[in-house]
């Protein structure tokens, strides 16, 4: 999920068309493979905000998007809350978990 990939970079590993990709992996994940994609780097960002830290620029770029400002849209309207607001809560609930 790190890497830049595309529909025609699974279909060509796969063997398969984009259509047939596609299809099957919605079919087996409820997802397609993009959102399959998007929804996997936004957990891994949500560690990476609570747990570390590095740089919500540099977040975004470790986890493949385009931008931060890409990053924070996607993160926002998945989560409901901005990267730097989801920060802040899970430093304060770790500092009341101490």
């Amino acid at each position: 999920y790190k890497e830049n990939i595309t529909l025609d970079t699974l279909a060509g590993i796969s063997y398969m068309n984009k259509f047939s990709l596609a299809h099957a992996f919605k079919e087996e994940y409820g997802v397609s493979p993009i959102n399959y994609l998007v929804q996997r780097r936004v957990a891994e960002s949500r560690y990476l905000l609570g747990r570390t830290n590095y740089r919500i620029y540099e977040i975004a770029s470790m986890l493949g998007f385009s931008s931060s400002s890409y990053f924070t849209q996607t993160f926002t309207r998945i989560e409901g809350i901005s990267p730097r607001d989801y920060r802040r809560q899970m430093q304060d609930v770790r500092k009341n978990q101490s």
